[in-house]
């Protein structure tokens, strides 16, 4: 299970396909991976036997650093309220086009926030 692991987030050659492996869920006796494609189903009992079959094309790092995953997730409510900050902000710019300036002062916050998101991944990276 531990190799099926590792193959997430990265892509691989597998029967003439490329596919960039999203997520593994284990159902029985067999192993489904979820990529960007389709899904691949596995037998567990055969898995070393398939394995050697999957050629490592490109390997996200990212998706391997445990303190670049866990910023990103931790970070899902402060993203969901920018989501929804921009949400409201565009409708209310539909409703009254006065409104255009204050969007505009939110807009550039966000990317100010998202600016200082990329360099704490950044950071995250350099000391790993």
């Amino acid at each position: 299970m531990q190799k099926l692991e590792q193959m997430i987030g990265n892509t691989y050659r597998f029967e003439g396909r490329k596919m960039l492996i999203h997520d593994v869920k284990i159902n029985g006796n067999k192993a489904r991976l979820i990529t960007d494609k389709d899904e691949v189903e596995l037998p567990l009992d055969a898995l070393d036997d398939y394995l050697p079959d999957f050629h490592l094309v490109e390997s996200n790092a990212l998706v391997k650093n445990q303190d670049v995953v866990d910023v990103i997730i931790g970070g899902t409510s402060v993203y969901t309220r920018l989501q929804d900050t921009l949400l409201d902000s565009i409708q209310r710019i539909q409703s009254d086009p006065g409104y255009i300036g204050q969007a505009s002062a939110i807009n550039d916050t966000i990317k100010q926030m998202i600016d200082l998101e990329k360099v704490k991944i950044q950071t995250l990276q350099l000391l790993k």
